[in-house]
């Protein structure tokens, strides 16, 4: 399935999610809870500034691929996370590994 969005709904999505993510770590880093309403309204305060620096007269739209894609017959697909703290030990360690079969 594909889905098409504009390039400036793109770019307001990636960094709404950059700055959930950052809200995370800082969560488990610092133990500091941010308020959702401050991580909104700071992603459209860095949109806003992107938008800025950046002025584009027609915004081209961005396509993504939202479906998982097999690894071929006899082959697996390994996907890997890890999280780190301040003092770079590991924290969390993710993986998934996966056959032809999902």
């Amino acid at each position: 399935m594909y889905t098409t969005l504009p390039r400036p709904d793109f770019d307001l999505f990636t960094i709404q999610l950059w700055q959930v993510w950052s809200g995370r770590n800082k969560l488990l880093v610092d133990q500091i809870r941010e308020p959702a309403k401050v991580i909104i309204q700071r992603s459209l305060s860095i949109h806003d500034s992107l938008q800025n620096l950046n002025p584009q007269s027609a915004p081209q739209p961005v396509s993504l691929v939202s479906a998982w894609k097999k690894p071929w017959l006899n082959s697996y697909k390994i996907n890997t996370d890890a999280a780190f703290g301040k003092d770079l030990s590991p924290v969390g360690l993710g993986v998934v590994i996966r056959n032809s079969e999902g």
